[in-house]
């Protein structure tokens, strides 16, 4: 039955690609649209898949979002007053018994800095009405979130780079962790859909100076910091210099403008001010480091992918080193010396690009345009936020693939674009890719 009710979401998502206004305003003919949706149902799979047969289901991030989310869905079906105190987070004896058999949601480790799970469970709960507590209808479900986040992304990018469509094109779509990651009933998809959100509604606000955009562009950022507050924290000081670029136009009088220096005093001011409050992000990168080298060392089997971190010690003197070694880790890892199994042959591969891009920078480079500057600044510092907090914390080299997935994807625009190359005329066969429809924001 489960496989009769994803398919038939499957057709009913694929009509919609191919006839709503949406996904025409790419500018990508929508039976391209529709096979990169299809591997995207493919990635959504072979994720779930991945995590029912080879990772215990107890400690699963995709079981234990659904199994909670099936446990809230029977509550609000049989108790429904019960699941409005649950929402309330009402302490009852009675709300308790409802929650005994969760596991993320009465989590006794939730952080909110890290591990704000919630949400995604609530999310779960509504799903599993619709897809008839089927795992793999509820991942189908996500995998659209994550399809809507990608053409957001790519709509957004195109603005930035209208000459170079097909580039743009095969990192949204085809990038294979990203398209994986942004796949399964995890925080990706919802991650990147709000990432993207801000992105495309901070454009808007740049482009028609409309101040009724501060308000969705707000909201995104704002859910943003729900869903995954250490990527939000990492991402707006970036997008906040994205927009003050954008307005200043060149180099010299950005690095006079008062916005480029209150970004970067309100970036360290934070980190500070937060050292003497409880929401102290030092300490709280130092708690998660710990945490995972408990888990590594609770593990009944050894854990393959462990590797060397800095060891923080919750105080401000860990960003004087630790973010550099951070970095160093992320970037590299993993590599030839860490190959063990075929899982990080598409990691592999991908590192291997990325240091393709390098060479190719270096022996071709491109020489940005005044337009194209503003995407640079937003994306390097994004990487060097995510990427520092992300090697600080994770010693495991599975976690840091999949935790680094939001500013990955910026990484290889940006490094694809620094490169004078241009594809053959007639491989690209741009009329059976694209329509004579340039990517439109709205």
């Amino acid at each position: 039955m489960q496989y009769i009710i994803f398919l038939l979401y499957a057709l009913i998502f694929l009509f919609w690609i191919n006839r709503a206004q949406f996904f025409k305003k790419t500018g990508v003919q929508t039976y391209i649209l529709s096979v990169f949706f299809l591997l995207k149902l493919a990635s959504s799979v072979a994720l779930t898949w991945l995590y029912t047969h080879y990772y215990p289901l107890a400690s699963s991030d995709i079981y234990n979002y659904f199994n909670d989310g099936l446990q809230l869905k029977k509550v609000l079906l049989e108790q429904p007053d019960i699941f409005w105190s649950i929402l309330k987070n009402e302490k009852t004896e009675i709300v308790k018994q409802a929650l005994e058999a969760t596991n993320y949601w009465t989590y006794a480790d939730v952080d909110f800095f890290f591990h704000e799970k919630k949400s995604i469970i609530l999310l779960n709960t509504l799903f599993s009405i619709f897809s008839f507590d089927s795992i793999y209808v509820n991942a189908l479900f996500f995998s659209m979130i994550g399809f809507i986040a990608q053409v957001f992304l790519y709509r957004f990018v195109s603005q930035q780079f209208p000459k170079h469509r097909l580039r743009n094109l095969l990192i949204v779509f085809a990038l294979p962790t990203f398209v994986l990651w942004t796949s399964g009933i995890l925080k990706e998809p919802i991650l990147m859909l709000f990432l993207a959100l801000s992105l495309w509604f901070m454009e808007l606000k740049i482009r028609r100076n409309n101040r009724l955009y501060y308000i969705p562009l707000i909201a995104s950022v704002s859910a943003l910091f729900l869903v995954k507050s250490y990527v939000a924290i990492s991402f707006l000081p970036a997008l906040i210099l994205y927009g003050a670029f954008k307005f200043n136009r060149n180099w010299t009088s950005l690095f006079k403008s008062r916005i480029f220096y209150t970004t970067l005093f309100l970036e360290i001011a934070l980190v500070w001010f937060s050292s003497f409050t409880k929401f102290d992000i030092s300490r709280k990168l130092a708690d998660k480091q710990k945490q995972f080298v408990e888990l590594i060392q609770q593990s009944p089997k050894e854990v393959g992918s462990k590797i060397e971190t800095v060891r923080l010690s919750g105080t401000l003197i860990d960003f004087a080193v630790a973010p550099l070694k951070g970095i160093f880790n992320v970037l590299t890892r993993p590599n030839f010396k860490d190959y063990k199994t075929i899982a990080y042959l598409p990691d592999l591969v991908q590192n291997i690009g990325l240091l393709v891009l390098l060479m190719l920078s270096v022996l071709k480079p491109k020489r940005l345009l005044e337009e194209e500057e503003p995407f640079f600044i937003l994306s390097l510092l994004f990487i060097f936020n995510l990427f520092a907090i992300v090697g600080m914390v994770i010693p495991v080299i599975g976690a840091i693939v999949r935790y680094k997935i939001p500013a990955f994807v910026f990484l290889w625009l940006s490094m694809s674009h620094r490169i004078n190359l241009s594809l053959p005329q007639h491989w690209m066969l741009k009329e059976r890719i694209f329509t004579e429809i340039k990517p439109k924001l709205l």
